[in-house]
């Protein structure tokens, strides 16, 4: 910066600087805008800003007094912005309010972030090839299905001899092809260890057909093996839209999925370690503790009526599915299932047992944990 010279910003802004000044000291801030006007002030004040404004002035047009003219754009911001007259601090509020603003924008944002670890309860898509090909299965063209598969040399998800071998348990049934027969039969063990969870979105649609209802006792031991290996924190979200959106055989299915996970959860704390925030934040959900009580209402367990009279360890095996579920959680979900056992729900009453029964094998292991970690930390 050259001797003389104020900063382009200073000039920039210092009719800005005036008229907060003016506003603040009871000056006229623009008298072409009646809004911006104020009540008359005492000679006294106008005199004050009519100093203020001198030494305003000289410092945009010369710099600061006995400093280096070429000093940078904050020394002079800072000058600017606490100018000293008659032993009173004149501060110019208009320098302050962008750092106001900036922070009350900030503490809005974090209001309304989603939270940590928020996950999206939506499967997987489909390929365009998988697309094409169920549409044919769907028309009950199984050939143009399978050719469709055969020829598809990108398969990353491995959908080809899922589609394939239903088409063939079609032929079979419905054509009684003879070697579709033996390979119905012949492929049934192959196909199952191949199923993963990135088999779920070809799965859901191939057992949802009415036309493949008859092979319902396959059908269930794929989507439990699949979703079994969808128990990761990969697949935690098409697991969650399959339990909340699927058929009732496909979201009885996803909660061998969802037990699958919550067990490795709580294996981690059990073994000394504890949660990520983002595993808290979904495991706490009040949508996914709130589902999982409905589904553990809808069906009566013989056992719920004496749960209190069995070992610990009985318990744990005979109730399953959704109250399994919950008492992997443990804590998050006690005030609910209160909640609920005072509504009626038959299950509640048990499965706070479960959870009672999980909360003491963690504290007898480690007497100052939290169900979210083992150190209580």
């Amino acid at each position: 910066m050259t001797s003389g010279a104020a900063p382009h910003g200073y000039l920039i802004g210092h009719n800005h600087q005036m008229v907060e000044c003016r506003r603040v000291w009871g000056r006229s801030a623009n008298r072409s805008n009646p809004s911006l006007s104020v009540k008359k002030s005492s000679p006294r004040r106008k005199a004050k800003c009519k100093e203020f404004d001198k030494k305003l002035g000289h410092l945009y047009n010369h710099g600061p007094v006995g400093k280096d003219h070429g000093a940078d754009f904050y020394a002079h911001r800072t000058l600017a912005n606490s100018i000293h007259i008659g032993g009173r601090t004149m501060r110019s509020p208009r320098l302050r309010f962008p750092s106001l603003a900036v922070f009350f924008l900030f503490c809005i944002a974090l209001g309304t972030a989603s939270p940590v670890g928020a996950v999206e309860w939506k499967e997987h898509p489909l390929l365009s090839w998988e697309k094409k090909a169920l549409r044919y299965f769907d028309r009950n063209d199984y050939n143009r299905a399978m050719e469709i598969a055969r020829d598809e040399e990108e398969d990353p998800n491995g959908n080809a001899p899922l589609i394939i071998y239903y088409c063939h348990a079609q032929k079979y049934y419905l054509e009684r092809d003879r070697n579709s027969a033996i390979y119905f039969k012949r492929h049934y063990r192959t196909t199952e260890g191949r199923l993963r969870g990135e088999n779920l979105a070809v799965l859901t649609r191939l057992v949802s057909f009415p036309s493949v209802e008859w092979n319902k006792k396959i059908n269930k031991k794929f989507l439990d093996k699949a979703f079994e290996h969808a128990g990761t924190d990969e697949f935690l979200g098409p697991i969650l839209y399959y339990l909340e959106k699927g058929s009732p055989d496909v979201s009885k299915a996803a909660l061998i999925g969802l037990k699958t996970l919550l067990q490795k959860k709580r294996n981690i704390v059990m073994n000394g370690g504890t949660l990520s925030r983002s595993d808290r934040a979904w495991m706490s959900d009040r949508r996914l503790l709130t589902m999982l009580i409905r589904i553990s209402g809808q069906g009566i367990n013989p056992a719920a009526g004496f749960m209190s009279k069995i070992p610990a360890f009985v318990r744990s095996k005979v109730m399953g599915g959704a109250p399994a579920c919950l008492a992997l959680i443990e804590e998050p979900a006690l005030p609910l299932l209160r909640e609920a056992a005072g509504l009626g729900n038959a299950s509640a009453s048990a499965t706070i047992q479960l959870i009672q029964d999980a909360k003491g094998a963690r504290l007898a292991k480690y007497p100052n944990s939290t169900w979210y970690s083992a150190t209580g930390k």
